[in-house]
């Protein structure tokens, strides 16, 4: 059996369980499997752990990039478990993105760019991409490229972090006040449904006078 090399994108990192807790053998139901991180993808997990707006995802983040950049320190590719080992290819690709109408700012456009050249360069091994995304996995795919999914159960936990739960929390106390005020109204004897109400005011020796009627 021929030589599998994968290619994983962002939320892979960010919304599963760590690469090297993954037996990638029997998912992908190879003999040998060697996972490559594209240079987007390299980028996108970096701005995550700063960017994103809830934290346990930023920590996901950052902890994909301390376990990548100890990947690269020792020697790559490096080995995961028996069958399995990591790459990382930091080149930058460079198609013709007009021709494969690709946009070239577009994270998802690059990790595919990236695919395209890699798997002209390995015309014996099989490349394919992991993702769950759908919009990735029709472009992917209409550029002949073999998508897969990993199973439900290697998802992390969708659990609220921190802030989230003080939100949660804070909206539930606003409910349980909102029904428990008394709901206010004002009437005026003879059933009148407004009053006038005139204000003077006196600037410079000018007398100006506003008259304002507010419905009840």
């Amino acid at each position: 059996m021929m030589a599998v090399f994968t290619f994983i994108d962002t939320n892979t990192f960010l919304h599963y369980r760590p690469v090297d807790q993954i037996d990638w053998l029997s998912e992908l139901r190879a003999k040998q499997v060697t996972i490559i991180v594209a240079s987007s993808v390299l980028n996108e997990l970096d701005a995550q752990k700063w960017k994103h707006p809830l934290g346990k995802i930023r920590a996901r983040a950052a902890a994909a990039v301390r376990k990548l950049s100890g990947y690269a320190d020792s020697h790559l590719p490096n080995p995961l478990r028996s069958g399995v080992e990591l790459d990382i290819s930091p080149d930058e690709p460079s198609p013709d993105y007009a021709e494969l109408h690709l946009n070239k700012e577009s994270g998802d456009d690059h990790l595919i760019a990236s695919i395209i050249e890699f798997r002209a360069r390995e015309p014996n091994g099989e490349t394919l991409l992991v993702t769950a995304d759908v919009g990735l996995k029709l472009k992917a795919r209409r550029h002949g490229v073999q998508v897969r999914t990993l199973r439900d159960d290697l998802r992390l936990p969708d659990e609220a972090d921190a802030s989230e739960k003080r939100i949660k929390e804070l909206e539930t106390r606003l409910r349980e006040y909102e029904s428990a005020a008394p709901a206010l109204q004002l009437s005026f004897q003879g059933g009148a449904s407004g009053q006038a109400l005139e204000f003077r005011l006196d600037n410079d020796r000018r007398k100006n006078t506003l008259k304002k009627r507010w419905p009840i």
